[in-house]
């Protein structure tokens, strides 16, 4: 009852709450009746609420859609990117075939050209090539011609 009085509080006589006599004091007035919304009131209330709804899809599907299109743009870039080095491995590898065969040819010329003045090509073993790179001349440089045999007579 003390509820219903809280909020029958500034309510006209027609609007006021009626609390059956079971669950309050004894002798609880009979004149007072539940609060009734009139329609237009509940009509206003209830398209301002969806209105706000409304608003809230539309701003949430837009925000969906901006997260769904960046989404796809990162995939696009990152297979890209795959794609790309892809092709950049592929090209380091045919670069290096290149070279290699580049070289191979350039060793065989070299080969020939020594074996033309009755030279043969020895090169250096694995157990040297740390001991033997220290030799240097008077001068500080590494006299490379008589470091190492690098060929020898035919």
């Amino acid at each position: 009852e003390d509820e219903a009085d809280v909020l029958n509080n500034g309510l006209g006589p027609e609007e006021k709450i009626a609390v059956p006599s079971c669950y309050g004091g004894i002798g609880a007035p009979v004149n007072r009746q539940v609060p009734v919304f009139r329609d237009s009131e509940l009509v206003a209330t209830l398209t301002r609420k969806m209105r706000d709804l409304e608003r809230q899809v539309r701003s949430q599907t837009d925000e969906l859609l901006s997260k769904d299109r960046k989404i796809r743009a990162l995939e696009e870039m990152v297979q890209n990117l795959q794609e790309h080095q892809g092709q950049v491995r592929t090209q380091q590898q045919q670069d290096l075939e290149t070279t290699i065969l580049r070289l191979q040819r350039q060793v065989e010329e070299m080969e020939r050209f020594l074996g033309d003045y009755g030279l043969q090509w020895v090169g250096e073993s694995a157990d040297q090539e740390g001991s033997d790179n220290q030799a240097d001349s008077e001068d500080g440089k590494r006299d490379w011609m008589t470091a190492k045999k690098f060929w020898k007579p035919g």
